[in-house]
């Protein structure tokens, strides 16, 4: 590896590279949002056919990266995605990568395995038909879950990234569907932050149709008696998160924290965050607008943007 300042080889547990005082980052870690087709619409009538046959191949080799970044970083506190369901997804826009490269050459860096993504996180829509408990009336509600978020690359809070444009981005984009997260009963780590850090609120149960589903996904995995645990974001949720994105965009150049060994891409001293075209300033646009108006209720929250007091349920957030 080579330093970015021009002073030579930057080797595992040196010094991180530096110019005149400044710690300078060796990769760009870009985050997007990946789309399965692109709209064509400038594209003669006579060429859209073969544009969105190559589109579609393209989109097929981007679904088998993605799996292929899964098969590498199994854990057990994730549950493996294929190729279909990551096409799926990426139909809806709900997959958003984080990938990385030299900051140079703009060439990826691997990093020994097959790609060069360092995290990796998807949305689920659902509609199920819910029985109130109480007056027994059935009604279809939609949820977005928050699911299947991977990371290989430590100490830069893809985590926190990541279930911000995931929560974020649903907020303008996602109509009315109720935002909630889940992960297995035994997972401290993940729980623990999305309570602490991201302040998602413990749910005993969202509802018993969603449960029913969800213990029904696990048996497939075999993972039946693993149990779930349901979180949903607060409006506290919203405005920290919000914050995070404004703070990234200000400050793209981000140090890393925790052990301080840069044996590969995953422990670089410093990166400098990007995010990709996916992202439209309409979405940064609401960031800043939530951060400083700072709203304290869902009606606030619609008024402001989407200029509907009305625009999302009362119980869109915990």
């Amino acid at each position: 590896m080579t330093s970015n300042d021009g002073t030579g080889p930057f080797s595992p547990g040196s010094d991180p590279p530096m110019r005149n005082g400044i710690l300078k980052p060796l990769v760009l870690v870009e985050l997007n949002k990946v789309v399965a087709v692109r709209q064509g619409l400038s594209i003669p009538a006579g060429q859209r056919p073969e544009f969105r046959r190559r589109q579609l191949l393209e989109a097929a080799e981007t679904a088998c990266r993605f799996a292929t970044f899964y098969t590498e970083n199994k854990s057990d506190m994730l549950i493996e995605r294929d190729e279909i369901t990551i096409m799926s997804r990426m139909a809806h826009r709900d997959v958003f990568a984080i990938e990385v490269r030299d900051i140079l050459t703009d060439a990826p860096i691997n990093d020994g395995q097959s790609t060069n993504i360092a995290a990796l996180a998807m949305r689920y829509e659902l509609i199920l038909p819910v029985r109130d408990p109480e007056t027994g009336i059935v009604s279809i509600r939609e949820f977005c879950e928050f699911g299947s978020m991977a990371s290989r690359q430590e100490g830069f809070q893809h985590q926190k990234t990541c279930n911000a444009v995931r929560l974020l981005d649903a907020i303008l984009y996602g109509e009315r569907s109720m935002p909630l997260a889940a992960t297995y009963f035994n997972n401290g780590r993940s729980s623990s932050n999305l309570v602490k850090k991201f302040f998602f609120r413990e749910m005993d149960v969202i509802c018993q149709e969603l449960s029913v589903l969800r213990q029904h996904q696990l048996e497939q995995h075999n993972s039946g008696n693993r149990g779930a645990r349901w979180f949903r974001p607060t409006m506290q949720s919203v405005l920290t998160l919000s914050d995070w994105i404004n703070e990234l965009r200000a400050a793209p150049i981000r140090l890393r924290s925790g052990r301080q060994d840069y044996a590969d891409f995953s422990e670089y001293p410093a990166i400098q965050f990007k995010f990709g075209s996916g992202f439209l300033p309409e979405f940064f646009a609401m960031t800043e607008m939530i951060s400083a108006i700072r709203p304290q209720t869902v009606r606030h929250l619609g008024d402001i943007v989407h200029n509907n007091i009305d625009y999302y349920p009362p119980d869109f957030l915990a």
